[in-house]
């Protein structure tokens, strides 16, 4: 009996020594379905001066891989070849269900030829699963070349399993930038768009004299504009008339297909615009790339069939317009209006303006937007002169915006210009 119970002891303590060693070791996975983490970019072809957006995406963290509560990607560049746009990383799709309070950030920074990232969720918020982006940097490209982006260090820790790295694999980027021509001839295939981005430029009325560019111009997935109309075609031109100050806006974005009137033949000027429709009116204004399959974004109130679903999932994919959670769900709120204060945070997301200011520095004239939740976007909006209030002292943040004065604020965003602060 002595001898018995001396081996069924040895057995339980080999099984608590092989399940210790087997709770801290990595966790293993099937290299065909790992988790991945790959760098892309949103341009498919790069000139010197262009700007790009870096995007580092999660894919496959489902299943048995799902629930990640800390993450860490750290990645390194060549300093003489790309420059960061920012000095600090835009957050992803991956932080769309999140508030700012449900996470602590171990680091966020870029100097030096090296990005550092790592969040951590605390306990009670809810832990990434699937596919997004974890966040994006743009570049603008200072020669041409070849050059790569490297993934030095990526680390993934699921709610469940504290304190054990789970396994999966890396694709890192090489960038290849058309040299200059050293004659300074046209090159012989057409160029794309300078950006599909938010940052270069803006259209140009008199593109393509008018006319249709031919499709190869157009990048394959950016987002389209609209049925193009002039602005003496609306019946309410009278009306548009009587706003001086937002009838050049209208004039300019109906005649580029990107903010028209309705079925009706009017413009409505005085008229409220929704949150779907602004999703659409951005997408278009900044030739936005579209989302795609692996990068949706889960709306409770947003169906696959309806005509916004697109624009939405598009601003969504960029992190211009996020929604808000309702039940641990994400709500866009499609039928909702737009309101001063949000497309106020919106232009400063949309331009990367959040990281230029220190905030507490600014000084603005508005006494009702203390406690506003979008108070850092319009101080810096109006920083910036792209928004101004309703009087010497009002802004209004929580008004709904009116279809003229979108038009003027979205004309602002594509013919925004640094003001070197």
């Amino acid at each position: 009996m002595l001898k018995k119970n001396k081996s069924i002891s040895l057995i339980l303590t080999f099984t608590l020594i092989l399940s210790l060693v087997m709770t801290f070791l990595p966790i293993k996975i099937n290299a065909a379905t790992a988790p991945l983490v790959e760098l892309l970019i949103d341009k498919d072809t790069l000139e010197k001066d262009d700007i790009f957006t870096l995007k580092v995406s999660l894919k496959n963290f489902d299943g048995p891989y799902a629930n990640i509560s800390s993450f860490q990607v750290d990645l390194s560049y060549d300093s003489t070849f790309i420059e960061p746009q920012q000095n600090k990383a835009t957050f992803g799709s991956v932080y769309s269900n999140l508030k700012t309070t449900d996470y602590q950030i171990g680091i966020n920074k870029i100097e030096n030829g090296f990005v550092q990232f790592a969040t951590s969720n605390y306990s009670k918020a809810v832990p990434f699963s699937g596919s997004g982006v974890l966040y994006s940097i743009p570049f603008k490209v200072l020669k041409g070349g070849e050059t790569a982006i490297q993934i030095q260090k990526s680390i993934f820790i699921q709610k469940d399993k504290p304190g054990i790295e789970l396994s999966h694999t890396k694709k890192d980027i090489t960038l290849t930038v058309n040299s200059e021509d050293e004659g300074g001839s046209i090159p012989t295939l057409p160029e794309p768009p300078a950006s599909t981005g938010p940052i270069n430029g803006s259209p140009s009325d008199d593109e393509n004299n008018g006319q249709a560019p031919d499709l190869e111009l157009e990048p394959v997935n950016q987002f389209p504009r609209g049925k193009e109309k002039k602005v003496e075609e609306y019946k309410d031109l009278n009306e548009i008339k009587e706003m001086p100050w937002a009838f050049d806006s209208i004039k300019r974005l109906s005649e580029l297909g990107i903010f028209t009137g309705g079925q009706d033949g009017n413009f409505k000027p005085s008229g409220l615009t929704t949150r779907a429709e602004f999703a659409t009116i951005l997408a278009r204004a900044l030739e936005l790339e579209k989302a795609t399959t692996t990068t949706l974004t889960n709306y409770i109130d947003v169906e696959q069939n309806e005509w916004f679903n697109e624009a939405i999932q598009t601003v969504a994919f960029h992190q211009l317009m996020i929604g808000r959670s309702n039940n641990g769900q994400l709500q866009f709120s499609p039928k909702g209006t737009i309101t001063r204060g949000e497309i106020a945070t919106i232009i400063v997301r949309a331009l990367h303006l959040e990281s230029k200011y220190n905030v507490e520095n600014l000084v603005v004239p508005f006494t009702d937007i203390p406690n506003d939740w979008s108070k850092n976007g319009i101080m810096i909006a109006y920083t910036e002169g792209l928004i101004k209030g309703k009087n010497s002292n009002t802004f209004d943040p929580t008004a709904p915006a009116t279809r003229a004065e979108v038009a003027v604020l979205v004309t602002r965003l594509i013919d925004y210009n640094p003001i070197g602060r």
